[in-house]
């Protein structure tokens, strides 16, 4: 009779908080837009020009979500803020709001005493 093989246990992860891992989501997004804008500027293609105005749209949406969860450690939520509002001068024509954004994010490091924030 062969002998019984016992089969380890994979190792328990921890939970992983979605929220922490939108920013970088946010990340690739803005990235494969920006190579879709060079590639756009190269030959005027009006469906590139929306697939990069969804890709944006939708990395700003990974931001906001992250934004508005309310768990995030403070340093952390100024740099969002802080990215967030860089995107929306960049790359939208919505001044207005990167400057909200901009000015929650200076209010937040006062409020929590963080002088510098490196990107």
């Amino acid at each position: 009779m062969p002998p019984v093989v016992k089969k380890a246990k994979p190792p328990v992860l921890p939970p992983v908080d979605p929220y922490s891992l939108l920013p970088a989501l946010a990340e690739e997004y803005f990235a494969a837009a920006h190579d879709v804008g060079l590639a756009t500027a190269q030959r005027m293609d009006a469906n590139a020009v929306i697939s990069y105005q969804k890709m944006i749209a939708t990395g700003l949406g990974c931001l906001e979500v992250a934004l508005n969860s309310g768990r995030l450690e403070p340093r952390l939520e100024a740099k969002i803020r802080l990215r967030y509002a860089g995107v929306l001068l960049e790359d939208t024509d919505n001044v207005m709001e990167a400057e909200t954004a901009l000015s929650k994010g200076i209010t937040l490091c006062e409020q929590v005493r963080c002088p510098y924030i490196a990107l």
